[in-house]
């Protein structure tokens, strides 16, 4: 306001200087906008008394600020939940990633050239977790999309014992090791490494090879790196979706799905 007001100042004395600012017209029409000069700078409030005055109206309707402000935080939360949080862009990359310079960090399936890239943070003791299998399963029937699964342990030392066993199944055949989360007659209760190793051997892995891989510091790297990104993102609990850039903190399955098929369509 200020600088547009000196520019007004400035533009009003180059035209009372100029030869043809004597006529009459002219004159009113600078006499006009002298007086809607004064008229502003009369009633201009420094931030001081603005926000004294702000202050003052908060002391005077503490209920009424209180009650837009849990609006507006409700507003927030509602948004977030059905558009997800946006995630930093430099970050998407690193959670849609199969590998790290040749070594494979999490369980990779779905379509090879996706419209949509989804990644799920997991733990195999979280009854979430197995309730949104469903779910999973219909993300990837879209046909359209690719997901990755990063071991997240987070219930204890059984669940990083069966996390190291997946990892070791998955970096040893990959597409094998989906049917450790999706296949039929997944683990029920709790699981740990010995839990994790029959069901592996059911699906043909061999025990030696895969206790040989859960010894490996790539391994357990790989497992180290989804908790360090679930920290980065502040991922609070499992399962987690970042579909795309948008990190959704629960597994429902009706915004979830509303939201694929709308950002498929370009639409958010």
């Amino acid at each position: 306001m200020k600088s547009y007001m000196f520019a007004t100042v400035a533009a009003l004395s180059l035209l009372s200087g100029a030869a043809y600012a004597q006529t009459p017209l002219l004159e009113a029409r600078i006499k006009a906008l002298e007086d809607r000069l004064q008229n502003l700078q009369s009633t201009m409030v420094s931030k001081e008394e603005a926000g004294r005055l702000g202050l003052e109206a908060v002391m005077q309707n503490p209920q009424q600020v209180m009650t837009a402000f849990n609006l507006f935080v409700q507003k927030q939360q509602e948004e977030i939940a059905a558009r997800g949080l946006a995630i930093p862009l430099e970050a998407v990359n690193e959670v849609h990633r199969a590998d790290v310079h040749g070594q494979r960090v999490t369980m990779t399936f779905g379509a090879e050239s996706p419209k949509m890239r989804i990644s799920v943070f997991m733990d195999h003791n979280c009854p979430y977790c197995r309730q949104a299998i469903p779910l999973i399963r219909k993300m990837l029937e879209r046909g359209d999309t690719q997901l990755f699964i990063h071991e997240m342990p987070i219930l204890g030392p059984q669940s990083q014992e069966a996390a190291l066993v997946s990892m070791a199944a998955t970096r040893l055949d990959n597409a094998k090791a989906a049917q450790l989360y999706l296949g039929e007659g997944t683990l029920q209760g709790r699981v740990g490494k010995e839990e994790m190793l029959k069901r592996a051997e059911s699906l043909g892995f061999h025990r030696g090879a895969l206790e040989q891989e859960m010894a490996k510091p790539e391994t357990q790297n790989a497992v180290q790196r989804a908790l360090q990104i679930s920290r980065a993102l502040q991922i609070n609990g499992t399962p987690a979706f970042v579909v795309e850039d948008r990190l959704f903190q629960s597994a429902d399955e009706s915004r979830l799905l509303t939201f694929l098929e709308a950002r498929s369509k370009g639409e958010m």
